[in-house]
């Protein structure tokens, strides 16, 4: 884009505060670990603007130092996911698949083992069927034994995952599932006939208009001349540059910043057409209405209901729905999800009322998220976006605190050293934080949502909630509790490698020190 006076202004103050200091905002980056950094931000439902930063690959030199550009590709990593559910939606417009149908009905090549409860698609997109493996490693390029998506499945060949099964009784809770999506992977081509790249073409990329994204499973070439290549703990970049996934339908989108936005908005204008508000206006005529949707309003409803909520989604609401983590509702609702490959990560995020948002792309690791988020809250604040997260229900409320949120939290009560049964840390400190090494060390602050449970500011979708002796319980409030210390803490993600340890459902840790 070309740069008037104002955007010039906007960029300064966005750039101050991603990782803030002196040095050059290229440098402050390749000391995170980011060499490259590629962001579309959208307002009104149009990508107003992209900006990128950086090199392709840190470990070139000379005239192989390419810089990244607006057309460079990224490996989209779990945000995969959701454009894998919009396209099981958009077969379910054509009555060619049934969300809550049997999923054992359409599997061909594959199935679960004899004796298996029953799943849905519905179960499947939303991470509550109970299925095992949380996420997938990636294999290297020259690997010459990259397994398919069914010898994936069931742990054979060169896979380093488990058999894909049902573990844990289905529709009761939500636990992150990068299996769930190979099975359904398994389904769309089953059921379609074509290979999932190509079937993913026709249903998602080419009517978003993301021309130079792919699901093709890049195992000896690149997907393009304009590739960034991943990096994890150093400066030089991930051997070949990337590593592959077969589990395309969980982690194999190729994209930009600038075509992934465009799918926010198909996702965005889709769902804008069931949001109450938008309903009612439509009623009075005194709405502005997009041109063909994606999905039909019934689709689109289910895309953002989640799964064992009962009733409309109030101010408050949180959760994964198909595919896709939905905060708030009506103007204020938010639609996101995140992704971490090896070497790569990213975030998408709309809010389907106003068409704002953004996606942010990245071939570095950023140990503690601390890029991704310190962007979108600069991103909200410049623009005056409504905070998902911050924000009440006025409807409801009168947008006042309730009593439980004003009382005071005695944090010399929470803090001390809490460690799972895998002898995994979670440390918590009277100054409000958290942290999780060697993971993610933060410090992570602790925003309290409930009685004795905090948002993790900083890791979407993250909590802690702290448990008590029951004996030692003196009213309403454990947390206000005179001279009687948190027990165990419970950390619950509902992201693609668990943000801090891979672990996205919830892990129960032990009071060990405090």
């Amino acid at each position: 884009m070309t740069w008037t006076e104002t955007d010039g202004a906007l960029l300064e103050k966005l750039e101050a505060q991603i990782l803030p200091g002196d040095a050059p905002i290229e440098k402050r980056l390749l000391a995170e670990i980011v060499p490259g950094f590629s962001l579309a931000v959208l307002n009104n439902y149009e990508v107003t603007w992209t900006k990128t930063y950086g090199v392709r690959d840190n470990s070139a030199y000379g005239a192989e130092r390419k810089h990244v550009d607006s057309e460079t590709l990224f490996q989209a990593a779990s945000i995969s996911k959701t454009l894998t559910a919009f396209a099981v939606l958009r077969l379910v417009d054509q009555g060619v698949l049934d969300l809550d149908k049997d999923v054992h009905t359409y599997l061909k090549k594959w199935k679960f083992p004899a004796g298996s409860p029953t799943v849905t698609l519905r179960l499947l997109l939303s991470h509550r069927a109970g299925v095992n493996v949380s996420g997938y490693p990636g294999f290297a390029r020259g690997n010459p034994d990259i397994p398919d998506i069914v010898t994936s499945l069931n742990g054979e060949g060169s896979t380093t995952t488990s058999k894909v099964v049902i573990d844990s009784v289905p529709g009761i809770a939500e636990k992150y599932s990068g299996g769930g999506y190979s099975v359904v992977q398994v389904v769309l081509e089953d059921v379609v006939g074509k290979p999932f790249d190509e079937l993913m073409d026709e249903l998602v990329l080419k009517p978003c208009g993301m021309h130079r994204s792919t699901f093709k499973l890049c195992t000896a070439e690149p997907p393009s001349d304009n590739t960034a290549s991943g990096h994890m703990f150093g400066p030089a970049s991930v051997g070949g540059g990337f590593l592959v996934y077969p589990e395309m339908a969980a982690a194999g989108l190729w994209t930009t910043p600038a075509e992934l936005a465009r799918f926010a908005m198909a996702i965005g204008q889709s769902v804008r057409q069931v949001l109450p508000s938008v309903v009612e206006a439509e009623a009075a005529e005194d709405v502005v209405k997009f041109d063909g949707p994606l999905l039909s309003p019934s689709a689109a409803k289910e895309f953002i209901t989640i799964p064992g909520m009962a009733g409309e989604h109030t101010g408050d609401s949180k959760g994964m729905a198909l595919g896709v983590n939905v905060a708030g509702r009506n103007e204020r609702m938010r639609l996101s999800h995140a992704g971490g490959n090896h070497g790569f990560l990213s975030n998408m995020e709309i809010n389907p009322f106003s068409g704002f948002g953004s996606v942010i792309m990245y071939n570095g690791h950023d140990e503690s998220y601390s890029i991704r988020r310190q962007v979108i809250s600069a991103l909200g604040g410049i623009y005056k976006w409504p905070d998902t997260a911050e924000s009440k229900d006025t409807s409801q409320n009168g947008g006042a605190k309730t009593e439980e949120m004003a009382k005071e939290v005695d944090w010399n009560l929470l803090s001390g050293t809490y460690k799972t049964d895998e002898n995994r840390e979670i440390i918590v400190s009277a100054d409000s934080t958290c942290s999780f090494p060697p993971f993610a060390k933060g410090p992570f602050t602790l925003k309290r949502k409930r009685d004795n449970k905090f948002e993790i500011v900083g890791l979407t979708e993250s909590s802690l909630e702290f448990e008590f002796e029951e004996a030692e319980k003196t009213g309403e409030d454990a947390a206000a509790t005179k001279g009687s210390a948190a027990v165990s803490v419970a950390y619950a993600s509902s992201q693609s490698g668990g943000e801090a340890w891979a672990a996205p459902s919830t892990v129960t840790a032990k009071r060990v020190k405090g």
